[in-house]
């Protein structure tokens, strides 16, 4: 499945192994099929992307880590010419494949891209015409980007670049040119593209008209783009919405969150079972919480606060976990792998990010970090 982008909230995007060590205890010495890599004690996360109960990466301002025994222990794995890392826009394959974008401000069209392909043992990087971008890889060769080339009120333009050598070049497919109509309007916030394949691609965002969907489907793989309407419930036709990033499983099926903005807040989740052709809305559920699904069925949503919610049909319905933990207030970063298996992060104000998990679904979390 898709991994989704880590920039706002994401989480983002959905993999492969490598030995790890099967507990949570301190690691204290290089054990079977892990590297010998330096530690970190504890953590500042600011970001964070697991791969299996116990395998995954995580970012802090300075570094690039990754943990083998589920998040108890981090390992410094920074390319070795990079000071700077923060909220980086990256992207994770598996637990040896990563990319990751390092954007100088005062080089608004130029980053850097860094990719490794051993778990962070070697790096490569490579000058990318790519500046403030989303990104997103279907394996380690073909690659695709949304470049953000300016903003206006309501408005946003965008260049789409796609990369068949793994990120060492990329090549336009589609930019928008000042006066020019396109079909990808310039109006619109867009935050959300996903690609399903080499020609099937979306674009998701907001624009400020009530009762409209922003999202935008491709089938030359972004060359051209047609609005696809997504049907909305009558009670919301008087909302605002924000449509999300697809999140694709398969060649046909994948699921699609639309946020819902009026007198109150809600988020539907829409499914597709033909690759996209039609968006079928599930059940509306009142939260605007973090989500991260584990199949095209299961999806967790969870606000942080002490009622965590779960799906086993796509959204249609949604059942209420009941939590043990309250940190609604200060909730940036939540994903299970499985059913049983998932992580939370929170931030309280001037303090140490603290990392949660949780091994019965959601019902009991233990402190794993500070």
């Amino acid at each position: 499945m898709n991994v989704k982008w880590l920039v706002f909230g994401l989480v983002v995007l959905l993999l492969a192994g490598c030995t790890a060590t099967g507990s949570d205890t301190p690691l204290s010495t290089p054990q079977a099929g892990i590297p010998d890599l330096p530690p970190v004690e504890m953590p500042d996360l600011l970001l964070f992307y697991m791969t299996s109960p116990h395998a995954g990466w995580g970012l802090t301002a300075t570094q690039v880590l990754r943990t083998f025994d589920g998040g108890a222990n981090w390992f410094i794995v920074t390319p070795g010419d990079l000071d700077v890392v923060d909220f980086a826009p990256f992207y994770v394959l598996d637990e040896q494949t990563f990319w990751m974008l390092s954007v100088d401000p005062s080089q608004e069209k130029e980053s850097v891209l860094y990719r490794t392909f051993d778990g962070g043992l070697t790096w490569e990087s490579f000058s990318a015409p790519l500046g403030t971008a989303l990104i997103q890889f279907l394996d380690t060769k073909q690659g695709f980007a949304m470049s953000d080339l300016g903003a206006a009120a309501g408005s946003q333009a965008v260049a789409l670049l796609k990369t068949t050598d793994g990120g060492a070049t990329w090549s336009v497919v589609f930019a928008h040119q000042g006066g020019i109509e396109q079909d990808l309007p310039f109006n619109g916030q867009k935050y959300g593209m996903s690609y399903s394949d080499a020609s099937h691609a979306w674009i998701g965002g907001n624009i400020p008209m009530l009762g409209y969907t922003y999202f935008y489907a491709s089938d030359d793989g972004g060359q051209t783009w047609e609005y696809q309407d997504l049907d909305l419930p009558d009670a919301y036709h008087d909302f605002y919405t924000g449509v999300n990033a697809p999140i694709f499983f398969s060649a046909t099926e994948g699921i699609l969150p639309v946020d819902l903005y009026g007198s109150s807040y809600a988020r539907i989740f829409y499914h597709t079972t033909d690759g996209g052709q039609t968006w079928i809305p599930g059940e509306r559920i009142i939260s605007l919480g973090l989500y991260s699904p584990i199949s095209f069925e299961t999806i967790f949503l969870w606000t942080g606060a002490e009622q965590l919610y779960i799906t086993h049909d796509s959204g249609q319905t949604w059942q209420t976990i009941q939590t043990n933990l309250d940190i609604s207030a200060m909730l940036v970063g939540m994903q299970f792998v499985d059913e049983s298996t998932g992580w939370a992060l929170a931030s309280p104000d001037g303090a140490q990010t603290s990392l949660y998990k949780t091994t019965d679904g959601g019902a009991t979390w233990s402190l794993l970090l500070p």
